[in-house]
């Protein structure tokens, strides 16, 4: 995965009145001149707003970005922030992870074991729902498969809820 497609998401450990993740909305954010001119933005969120598996800051990937000194970015490892994504439920942060998936950025199995460890204040149907998700991916022995073709023999699987081509 490379820096451009997982630097979209900007979360900020210190940050209580949430003033940090403001100003990335205001300069980098969606539809701003930036957004414009680069065809990405970056979304500035508080640790509070994501559902994330427990130890996920364990995880967290950093980069030496010299254009970011003396700031010192982490960004959630791939899979964390798949199970986020997955776990807000939104049309376009499905298809975000469907990419990710078809394109062999991330690994279904670790998606399953990372939803597993949510935390046990988060409503099991949380956890559900991103397993019954996923199940489209298992059934398509973990790719999805080529339009039209068929999973060996079986029936193919329906694309998940949210996706290009999936039910609604």
């Amino acid at each position: 995965m490379n820096r451009q497609q997982l630097a979209h998401l900007l979360g900020f450990l210190n940050d209580p009145d949430r003033d940090k993740a403001d100003q990335v909305e205001a300069i980098i954010g969606e539809m701003s001149a930036f957004h414009d001119q680069h065809g990405v933005y970056a979304e500035g969120v508080h640790v509070d707003t994501a559902t994330l598996p427990e130890a996920w800051r364990d995880r967290l990937v950093g980069w030496d970005l010299q254009s970011s000194h003396p700031a010192k970015p982490h960004f959630l490892e791939p899979h964390d922030l798949a199970v986020a994504k997955l776990a807000a439920n939104r049309k376009k942060d499905k298809a975000f992870v469907d990419a990710l998936i078809r394109t062999g950025m991330l690994d279904v199995a670790v998606i399953r074991e990372r939803a597993a460890l949510l935390a046990e204040d988060v409503d099991p149907r949380v956890a559900q729902h991103v397993h019954g998700w996923l199940d489209y991916y298992d059934g398509a022995k973990g790719r999805r498969p080529a339009s039209g073709q068929s999973t060996t023999g079986t029936v193919r699987p329906r694309r998940p809820k949210g996706v290009p081509g999936g039910g609604e």
